[in-house]
């Protein structure tokens, strides 16, 4: 096989039976309109496509349907290491398959099968794990800038005392650091 992601690519015509208005016998009649009617008609096609498929004995992997994230490239090579793979599997010598034996080529494919399932989890944990860092990478930029903003308002709040005190001093006459032990004192009182 020279694909790295097996598929198949389908060309068909869209026939359907209909009832002929003139004869009243069913006819076949090429109708796109009819055919595809509304948004999950590729999803029911692919689905009756996977039925008919398993139903005859082959074992195919049917994809999810709902909640699929489509990634941009990067984040797909980051999430499945890509680059490391690719290196691997340049690096190994793939031997010939011999096609005569049939139970080598079925243990084979089962062998395969289970190490691509256990890949499929390492995967989902890849992905998860990605997922949760993005998000705990968002809470720290929110809590760095609501960090900054409480700095900001403890800098006026500061500067607002100041200039009460500043206030106090000028209206009353009365010594800035004594008013200041005054409140320290007040504060203190209160916080027992």
């Amino acid at each position: 096989m020279d694909e790295s992601t097996p598929h198949l690519h389908l060309v068909f015509v869209p026939v359907i039976q209909k009832v002929d208005k003139k004869s009243g016998k069913k006819i076949n009649k090429i109708a796109c309109s009819e055919y595809w009617k509304g948004k999950n008609s590729y999803q029911q096609l692919q689905d009756n496509f996977y039925q008919y498929v398993t139903n005859n004995g082959f074992n195919l992997e049917r994809g999810k349907s709902r909640d699929v994230e489509h990634l941009s490239t990067e984040k797909l090579k980051q999430i499945t290491n890509y680059d490391n793979i690719k290196y691997e599997l340049e690096q190994e010598n793939i031997q010939p398959v011999d096609i005569k034996n049939k139970a080598l080529i079925i243990q084979q494919n089962t062998e395969l099968i289970k190490y691509t399932n256990k890949l499929k989890v390492q995967l989902s944990k890849s992905y998860t794990t990605i997922n949760k860092l993005e998000k705990l990478q968002q809470e720290n930029t929110n809590l760095k800038y609501e960090n900054a903003e409480l700095k900001k308002e403890n800098y006026r709040l500061k500067n607002y005392i100041e200039k009460t005190f500043e206030v106090v001093k000028n209206l009353f006459n009365f010594p800035i650091d004594r008013f200041k032990r005054l409140v320290n004192n007040f504060v203190q009182y209160f916080e027992k």
